[in-house]
């Protein structure tokens, strides 16, 4: 089985559950994660904890939710799929005419066929998602309603992990764990962040890694008051990555600032965090709806991302800074570093040695050295670990 299987497999073992903000789906996917990595500490705060300008929201609990048709035909059931209830709903048991039903319905008139992903976190209502075809087909009558759920006291939940390393410079890693069946907008998320910290809690590490699994906003919110990560904890960080949405056929790379990139990035917090992601978040029609399915995210596509991710943590290993012994160009032939063959191929590692040598005064790290010299900086730290051994580099870097 290859990795993109695997995490694809984890991912369908998390789609039935419903994730919230707060409440037992986001418990539950918790502790599943904590099978993979027993690295995972599953945290909580109380409901009502303040955190700079918001509170932790009660707990949510979704038991079920139906509505019935006037001639006693059911329409629709949580069981076939938790985004037909409105994420937070209120509780109701009541018969409702279709006039004050449809106050409370959500559907997409251009996508007829998709059940909209809604949630009412801070507000409290009731509320069902259907899709437009379904509620066109409503007739005037009486529906029975029946939402049964508790909004009470509780806990939100985190899960952290912290892998230390030769260093105490952190590289941060986060994604969401928050929404309900939406496979790239979730689930490819957390099995992608799964899959890296199972690898990572088996290496060797230069530097130490937090990775977060977050409710998002509020989560980022919370974690950074409770952990006063304000503008004096920069120096702390070396680089963080928020990943979402990693499972779809659209292009890898940085995406635009995100929900919990702008709690990283605020200005009296300012930490060095990006968005990892397929194309612009929510630029893409499936987007918080039932379209967001098993089938819209490919295990290829998944195992590219975790790829495309440990490749930059893998760069961040390897990019140290350097200062060379001489103050000239060193005797390389007397100390083995010269090739005895000269071929195109070999005065190109030559030349590229001696303008490593050259650049490595102490300040640049190797990252600003191997763009200087249009070259990779895994090629670029092959060299410089190869002229330290030969004695004509130092490394100034933990």
């Amino acid at each position: 089985m290859s990795l993109g299987q695997e995490m694809m497999g984890w991912a369908k073992d998390l789609w039935p559950l419903c994730r919230s903000i707060t409440g037992p789906g986001t418990r539950d996917t918790l502790r599943y994660l904590k099978d993979k990595i027993p690295e995972l500490q599953i945290k909580s705060v109380a409901s009502g904890t303040k955190c700079f300008d918001w509170t932790v929201p009660e707990e949510w609990f979704a038991h079920g939710a139906e509505l019935w048709s006037p001639e006693g035909e059911k329409i629709l059931d949580f069981k076939d799929s938790n985004l037909h209830l409105m994420g937070y709903s209120a509780a109701i048991d009541a018969a409702v005419p279709l006039a004050e039903l449809q106050q409370h319905l959500h559907s997409l008139p251009e996508q007829p066929d998709a059940i909209p992903y809604v949630t009412s976190y801070y507000k409290r209502d009731w509320g069902l998602c259907l899709t437009h075809n379904q509620r066109m087909a409503l007739k005037p009558g009486e529906y029975a309603v029946k939402i049964d759920t508790d909004i009470l006291p509780g806990v939100m939940n985190w899960g952290e992990i912290v892998l230390r390393g030769k260093s105490e410079k952190e590289i941060l890693i986060s994604t969401n764990i928050c929404h309900p069946s939406l496979a790239n907008n979730e689930l490819s998320g957390i099995v992608v962040v799964a899959a890296l910290a199972r690898e990572l809690a088996k290496r060797d590490r230069r530097y130490t890694y937090r990775i977060l699994f977050l409710p998002e906003t509020i989560g980022a919110i919370y974690y950074i008051s409770s952990n006063q990560y304000d503008a004096a904890r920069p120096e702390d960080v070396e680089a963080g990555y928020h990943c979402i949405c990693l499972g779809d056929d659209r292009p890898l790379g940085w995406g635009e600032r995100g929900s919990d990139e702008r709690q990283w990035n605020s200005a009296l917090v300012d930490l060095p965090v990006v968005t990892i992601t397929r194309g612009k978040i929510g630029d893409y029609p499936e987007y918080h709806t039932s379209l967001d399915n098993l089938d819209f995210i490919k295990p290829q596509n998944l195992e590219e991302s975790y790829n495309y991710i440990l490749k930059i943590i893998e760069g961040h290993e390897v990019n140290k800074t350097y200062r060379a012994i001489f103050p000239c160009e060193p005797q390389l032939g007397k100390r083995g570093l010269y090739p005895q063959l000269s071929t195109k191929e070999t005065i190109k590692e030559v030349e590229l040695m001696l303008d490593i040598l050259r650049l490595c005064n102490g300040k640049r790290d190797l990252s600003l050295i191997a763009n200087e010299l249009g070259s990779d900086i895994f090629t670029c730290s092959s060299i410089a670990e190869r002229l330290v051994v030969g004695g004509v580099l130092e490394s100034v870097s933990v």
